[in-house]
């Protein structure tokens, strides 16, 4: 069985390297550390697997992968630091990944697992998981995972998913976290569109709440209703957003 392996960090690859020095049954075609590299690698040499990392400049993996095509198209164990909506997608799919800093068992159950696949391989059947998996990261892509915030002089990156809600505040918006707050130099019409609707609403012209942290709905007047959040605060949902009480109340 012939592998690539591909990653930016040097380190990285050197680790897949020593775990499978020991392993007879793994040859080594060649390394890349960038995606260009890669798929000049891949298309030549047909490789059977692809340790493949996701974060690369450029061209990260999910990029690397579309570029190819279903003839000899190689089993792929991912390699990541931080990729959450990644990992949600390969829990339901045929694939595998490692999350770093892996362990050697770790590595040693993803490999065992893709010389299964590879002793049992039917390539359109791998191509079609693979083409299901990609389809559904690309639509996550839209969205922001993280957004980042000037504080101090630093550019700091605020996980979308410990925002609790958002407040506009003109030019800039006001994120509300469990821990404090963080402004963001974006409008609210503008992060309304970055930020995953599945999980986000607008429920008042002035802010949208994120649906996890919603405790408790009160009716108000006129239609109106508030809003009580997980970190105390009290929101009004206005009769202008009503629809979207029905995707609210729809979560639980």
């Amino acid at each position: 069985m012939t592998t690539i392996i591909i990653d930016d960090e040097i380190a990285a690859i050197n680790v897949v390297k020593h775990y499978l020095k020991e392993d007879s049954e793994i040859i080594i075609l060649g390394e890349a550390d960038n995606g260009e590299d890669a798929l000049i690698l891949i298309r030549k040499l047909k490789p059977d697997l692809l340790f493949l990392d996701i974060q690369m400049p450029q061209m990260d993996g999910f990029e690397l992968l579309q570029q190819l095509s279903q003839e000899n198209f190689p089993i792929v164990i991912f390699t990541t630091a931080y990729d959450q909506y990644a990992l949600k997608a390969f829990e339901f799919s045929a694939l595998d990944y490692l999350l770093k800093p892996f362990t050697r068992d770790r590595f040693n159950a993803a490999l065992e697992k893709a010389k299964h696949m590879f002793l049992a391989k039917d390539p359109n059947r791998d191509f079609k998981k693979l083409k299901k998996v990609l389809d559904y990261i690309q639509q996550q892509k839209k969205y922001y995972q993280r957004i980042p915030v000037k504080s101090n002089g630093k550019i700091q990156f605020i996980d979308v998913n410990d925002i609790i809600w958002v407040e506009s505040q003109g030019k800039f918006c006001k994120l509300h976290l469990e821990k404090g707050f963080r402004v963001v130099n974006h409008g609210l019409g503008v992060l309304e569109k970055k930020l995953n609707p599945d999980k986000f609403i607008r429920t008042h012209k002035s802010y949208i709440i994120h649906l996890d942290f919603v405790e408790a709905l009160s009716p108000h007047f006129h239609g109106e209703y508030f809003i009580f959040m997980r970190n105390g605060d009290k929101l009004k949902l206005s009769r202008g957003y009503k629809q979207q009480l029905e995707k609210l109340l729809n979560q639980y």
